[in-house]
């Protein structure tokens, strides 16, 4: 029997045998049965009114189509009912949970089967061949799969283990027996609360007996303990808490407001609320206080299975806000402690976790074993060493690429409530937001931006200057629509694309993405060894060095200390604005090129041009903020701080490449010079300008190319994040290949890298507007007119330089 990739397109004919419409959807009854009967047809002509042809009427379904049993005119569509789903629109590219492997995975397609005069449901099928099924590849892909012994299966989750929980942006959760919750390890259990949404939680946190509630609960982060506690009914709650340490639970109703915590309270055993309220009412600088905060320090860390002993390691995301000594602090290193207890895991101590696998950790029990609770909860006073023991947060629905982007382990709520000073609290909470905006928009001075820019000048002077006005408007206009699309879905722009738009068109995207970024990559390399050979150094040494030293930042270090070392760099672009004021230009002529527009239809203006754009806002930005928001938990609440970022992102990328334009127009462009690559014009300008600015300008193109080569590949793998590590080596490692090859065109790879960003970039801002336009989707967060109108102009304007260019490559205007 078909699959619902296979029968959706396919022609719907009367009785007469007369083709009068296409197949759009297939309905079920939800919960019904447990493989459910199609129910109905929709067709393509009746979307609008949502308008459902009764299964009744079909007389013969198959692959290549369906044929009633009724003429056109007698037919009588009924509208959906309340109990019915649709298969394509609910269930197809929707996430479920796989409680076998305890991951997030994707439906692909859904597996149909004839049973009698019935067309059932069987499964939902997860599998890469289910993928390639619906991209119209699957017939090579599996023929090539077979040719190297390695054949494509389906994988299909059965229908009687799926729950459908919602429509679109909810994800599905697989039904589970209650002993099978019970035999999933309460560290599984925790990281899957993170993922679903709030009837779901409620739901597993209900169907687990008391104790192992209390454990899972235990085992999840402080943010999400919260909000369990207040979705579940008071009853419920006050249950679960009884099952927990007295400390631990006074830590959970701390954080409630005080009219929840004191019904819970009240509903808890008394000698239990007694302790927990004797708890509460100690003040941080008590001894029992401090007590409570030293417990804090250690009691989550019993997931090592290592044993007691050891020096106590400081956990902030476990504190009170209202301690004074209350500081940030990220965790969440990718790598095992020791070897892996798990079935069929050959990983040894101190490996990074593959990505797309199940979340090991070292020394806990295999699957299927029981958990001891027992053993599981450290003893009074114990502590317990917590270097091996770090909490990793669980993939999110998109399986975001991992590695060094670990779990920020503070909680944003906590630092609002940090201090006492409001003034410090908005600081403390922009410094803990901070980052993703301010790298993201440095990363576009990388090595192909600083090319674009050097050529700019020293080609045209100063008549690209005012470009970078609007564009700073454009790029903040944007990227702020990234960041709220991030803080308001908490999804990854790739995933909402693929939710709303489909396979195919996702497919053709990211494919286009991963092409243009992989140039991109290129040309950071590039821009590294023409920055070595400024020095004299040989691009067969450091090439290879600058790979290494971006491999082990990325795949060795944790969340926070790469996002300090990537503020660092981005601190170093001051050394473009130092070559420009090396350069002594007429700061008047300047000033008036900066706020007078001017325009030229020579093929050079127009390619430089649509490069500029390009490198400025470039499509892989976009995917890269809105992911990092998600990763790092920012929410609606936050938002306004990453607005900040965003700002001050973009003011300070337009800065430094406002500097580099004029450093080149007042020295190679002034004396009439002509540069071919970026090392001419670091070259040319020591003479010009003085020893100092060439140096700073090729200390500022090695650290804009490293910084970018680590950013790049890691955006990439954002939006294919199932094979991270092997996406993120093959994209460093076929870079420097290429860069190495004798006689590379360095200077055209460059160029060529960000003119395709220009071309790709009006439609990755086409899904953007529609998607962040969405009132489903976004609520009362959708754009303002002001913001449309300055992105649908960018987008009109993109779409006409692409034009340009293209009329200016076929009928060449000079030069």
């Amino acid at each position: 029997m078909p699959y619902l990739s296979q029968v959706i397109g396919k022609p719907v004919s009367d009785a007469a045998g007369e083709a009068f419409d296409t197949v759009s959807d297939l309905v079920i009854y939800h919960g019904a049965e447990k493989f459910p009967r199609i129910s109905g047809i929709l067709l393509r002509g009746d979307r609008s009114r949502v308008a459902v042809i009764p299964w009744d009427a079909v007389a013969e379904f198959s692959a290549s189509g369906i044929r009633l049993r009724l003429e056109r005119r007698r037919l009588a569509p009924r509208p959906l009912q309340p109990d019915e789903i649709l298969l394509r629109d609910d269930i197809l590219d929707s996430q479920v949970v796989d409680t076998d492997d305890i991951k997030v995975v994707r439906v692909n397609d859904v597996e149909l089967r004839q049973v009698g005069t019935d067309v059932r449901v069987i499964g939902a099928d997860v599998g890469s061949r289910s993928l390639f099924r619906r991209l119209g590849l699957e017939p090579f892909v599996c023929r090539a799969f077979a040719r190297v012994g390695h054949p494509l299966s389906d994988r299909v989750i059965p229908w009687n283990l799926v729950a459908v929980l919602g429509g679109t942006m909810t994800p599905l959760r697989l039904s589970i027996s209650r002993e099978k919750l019970k035999n999933i390890h309460p560290a599984d259990l925790a990281d899957l609360l993170e993922e679903l949404p709030r009837d779901e939680r409620v739901e597993v946190m209900t169907a687990l007996p008391e104790e192992h509630a209390a454990d899972v609960l235990e085992e999840a982060e402080p943010e999400v303990q919260t909000a369990v506690i207040q979705e579940l009914p008071s009853e419920r709650a006050s249950d679960i808490l009884d099952e927990m340490k007295p400390d631990e639970a006074a830590d959970v109703l701390g954080e409630l407001p005080e009219e929840r915590a004191e019904e819970l309270i009240g509903l808890m055993e008394e000698d239990k609320a007694e302790e927990v309220s004797r708890l509460l009412r100690y003040e941080p600088e008590t001894a029992a206080g401090k007590r409570r905060s030293e417990h804090l320090l250690s009691v989550r860390h019993r997931r090592s299975g290592t044993p007691g002993g050891g020096a106590l390691h400081p956990r902030p995301d476990l504190l009170r806000a209202r301690l004074p000594h209350f500081q940030t602090h990220a965790h969440g290193r990718g790598v095992r402690p020791r070897g892996c207890q798990r079935r069929g895991c050959r990983r040894r101590a101190g490996e990074v976790r593959p990505v797309g696998g199940s979340r090991c950790r070292g020394g806990r029990p295999a699957r299927g074993d029981r958990h001891d609770r027992s053993a599981a909860r450290p003893s009074a006073g114990e502590v317990r060493p917590t270097e091996a023991g770090r909490r990793v947060r669980s993939p999110p629905p998109q399986g975001r690429a991992r590695g060094f982007r670990g779990c920020m382990s503070f909680t944003l709520p906590l630092l609002r409530r940090a201090t006492n000073s409001r003034a410090m609290a908005r600081l403390t909470m922009f410094l803990a937001v901070m980052g993703p905006g301010i790298i993201t928009q440095n990363v576009d001075n990388d090595a192909g931006g600083i090319a674009i820019y050097s050529l700019a000048g020293a080609n045209f002077g100063y008549a690209l200057l005012w470009t970078l006005v609007p564009i700073t408007v454009a790029l903040y206009v944007v990227q702020e629509m990234a960041a709220r699309l991030g803080a308001v879905t908490e999804h990854g722009l790739s995933d909402l694309i693929r939710e709303r738009y489909g396979v195919r068109t996702t497919t053709f995207v990211l494919l286009a993405l991963v092409v243009a970024d992989f140039g991109n990559t290129m040309a950071e390399f590039s821009g590294l060894a023409a920055g070595g050979e400024i020095f004299g150094w040989s691009k067969y040494v450091i090439v290879p060095i600058g790979a290494l030293a971006v491999w082990w930042l990325v795949f060795k270090g944790t969340f926070r200390t790469v996002e300090r070392v990537f503020l660092v760099a981005s601190l170093f672009y001051v050394t473009y604005v130092a070559s420009g004021v090396f350069a002594h230009p007429d700061w008047g002529q300047v000033l008036r090129a900066t706020v007078v527009p001017s325009f030229s239809f020579r093929t050079g203006y127009i390619i430089l041009l649509v490069g500029v754009v390009g490198t400025t806002i470039a499509p892989w930005m976009q995917f890269y903020l809105q992911s990092a928001v998600v990763e790092k938990r920012i929410t609606v609440k936050e938002y306004g701080y990453t607005r900040v970022d965003v700002l001050v992102g973009s003011i300070m990328t337009d800065v430094v490449a406002w500097f580099i334009i004029v450093a080149c127009g007042a020295t190679i462009f002034a004396h009439h010079l002509h540069v071919e690559t970026v090392k001419d014009a670091a070259l040319a300008l020591g003479p010009l300008a003085g020893k100092y600015a060439g140096a700073l300008f090729a200390f500022g193109l090695i650290n804009a190319s490293l910084f970018s080569a680590s950013i790049l590949p890691l955006a990439t793998s954002y939006y294919v994040c199932e094979a991270f590590y092997g996406l993120y080596g093959t994209l460093i490692v076929g870079a420097c290949v290429v860069v190495l090859l004798p006689n590379a065109p360095l200077l055209r790879i460059l160029v060529l890298s960000q003119v395709a960003n220009g071309v790709l970039l009006p439609l990755i801002l086409l899904f953007m507007l529609l998607l962040v336009n969405s009132k489903r989707l976004m609520g009362k967060y959708t754009n303002s007119r002001t913001f449309n109108a300055i992105a649908w102009v960018t987008v009109v304007v993109m779409i006409a330089l692409t034009l340009a260019l293209m009329i200016t490559q076929i009928f060449p205007v000079g030069s």
